[in-house]
């Protein structure tokens, strides 16, 4: 609920076009012997808490590892974005 707020009042003030069009990009499969990483970062205010997401793919779409991670906190979404990330690579 708060997510779709958030993006009706970002489509009406015009902040959304970037956000929407990232969502709208198709996943491409990477050059074979190849695993691409990809993450996410989600925050709610409201309950205070993060979550991140974290799915790695070789070059047939195979999923070869995926991990969500919540935590009780307040944080960033720069900074939440980055912490995805670090969890990927380790």
């Amino acid at each position: 609920m708060e997510f779709d707020k958030a993006n009706v009042e970002a489509e009406e003030t015009g902040s959304s076009t970037h956000t929407i069009q990232q969502h709208q990009r198709k996943w491409k499969p990477p050059k074979e012997d190849v695993i691409i990483i990809n993450t996410n970062a989600a925050i709610s205010t409201k309950m205070i808490r993060t979550g991140k997401n974290i799915i790695a793919r070789n070059s047939t779409g195979k999923i070869l590892g995926a991990m969500g991670l919540v935590e009780h906190k307040r944080g960033e979404a720069s900074t939440e974005e980055a912490l995805a990330v670090k969890v990927a690579l380790m």
